[in-house]
């Protein structure tokens, strides 16, 4: 929040007079408030504060910002860094970084996200060597890749950091692609879901479950024994983390991921779409509304025709796995998705790529390519399909 030209971490509630009110407490979650601002009218004036960046979201949430037209799940904002993304753990926390406090958030997110979810334990040299006379493997190394995640409009938004097992050149077992497989949502399935949602007078809805691959428990037959990331603050030099749960990094947990949320959604009697695996369709109570979900990895898609359908369905997903809901889909797969309702009530959608197109440009330094008009097939003011190949002439 913006105050005397200074921008400072605070906290978003609504008091028992429906008063929203920006407020500085001393510690998190601390009852103590070092000075607070009352926000007149702000369910009716909230867009205007953030596109004046009185107020920029990204740290937590309040679940008024969640359930708007622009909603984001809570993460550690980017939008105050100088620097890139560093280039390791150690890098990040020196103090030559010219942000270590914003990284040292972001890491303290992960390490706090893995906790929760109960992902491993820490163990002594004595247990791992014990471990190891059992016939557990030998300890993997890990390390923390720390990256500048993007709004709709490539413009940094997340300081992400993301603690990955280096098991693909370091995993002495051996799994076949059938073990490790894990299916995602094609493009035309998301399509094929917008052009429902609008035939249905829906908005789709986007949700994201939070460390997804941390939330599979590992098969007993698989011990994992890892080092911590080099230069871990929260953990004593010669602990081992032994994972309860499964870890990026390792070769099956996309696939241990994959199991687990498909568990979940066929315990609410959702079943596959025999044509797309990632494709969820079914009736959470009997006789109602069928609500259809779409699948990518840790990011899905939702809509049913019965509002209250969709609110059981995030109520039975939250109870069983870690997530967050941040409302209509604006952004899925590379897509920027722009809703509009009309007086009739009719749903209508525009979609478009420029953002991500532009991005593939500056990636691959094509800005300053030159262009030829023979690099692709269109014609202008004629449909590609629409022209016969054999009348298009050699040059073309």
């Amino acid at each position: 929040f913006e105050r005397n030209g200074e921008y400072h971490k605070c906290t978003l509630i609504c008091l028992s007079t429906g008063v929203w009110r920006v407020v500085s407490q001393c510690k998190p979650r601390s009852k103590t408030e070092l000075w607070g601002v009352d926000i007149p009218e702000f369910p009716c004036k909230y867009l205007q504060y953030l596109d004046d960046e009185t107020i920029l979201p990204g740290w937590q949430i309040s679940s008024f910002l969640r359930s708007s037209s622009r909603p984001s799940a809570s993460h550690v904002s980017a939008k105050f860094l100088s620097g890139v993304a560093p280039r390791s753990l150690l890098h990040s926390l020196s103090p030559s970084n010219p942000d270590p406090l914003i990284w040292l958030d972001s890491y303290k997110e992960e390490i706090d996200g893995l906790q929760r979810l109960g992902t491993y334990e820490e163990i002594d040299y004595a247990a791992y060597k014990a471990l190891r006379a059992k016939g557990a493997p030998k300890a993997l190394p890990s390390m923390c890749v720390q990256t500048v995640k993007k709004d709709e409009d490539f413009n940094p938004d997340r300081a992400k950091s993301r603690i990955v097992v280096l098991g693909g050149n370091h995993e002495a077992r051996y799994w076949s692609n059938a073990e490790k497989y894990s299916p995602v949502l094609s493009q035309l399935g998301l399509r094929l879901f917008t052009s429902m949602a609008v035939q249905h007078k829906r908005r789709l809805k986007q949700g994201d479950c939070k460390n997804d691959f941390c939330q599979a428990t590992l098969p007993d037959d698989e011990p994992t024994i890892i080092k911590p990331p080099v230069g871990c603050p929260f953990t004593k030099p010669g602990m081992y983390w032994r994972l309860r749960k499964s870890l990026y990094g390792l070769r099956r947990a996309p696939r241990h991921w994959f199991d687990k949320i498909t568990g979940i959604l066929k315990s609410m009697g959702l079943r596959t779409s025999p044509h797309d695996p990632c494709i969820f369709h079914g009736s959470l109570l009997p006789g109602s509304a069928p609500i259809y979900i779409g699948l990518y990895v840790d990011d899905f898609c939702y809509f049913s025709s019965d509002p209250k359908i969709e609110s059981l369905f995030e109520k039975l997903l939250a109870s069983m796995c870690s997530v967050d809901f941040m409302g209509d889909v604006s952004w899925f797969l590379g897509v920027s998705f722009d809703w509009s309702r009309s007086s009739t009530g009719d749903i209508s959608v525009h979609l478009n790529q420029a953002a991500f197109s532009q991005f593939l440009v500056d990636k691959h330094k094509l800005t300053t390519a030159n262009k030829s008009r023979r690099t692709t097939p269109y014609r202008s003011g004629l449909p590609v399909d629409g022209v016969p190949h054999i009348d298009m002439p050699p040059e073309a």
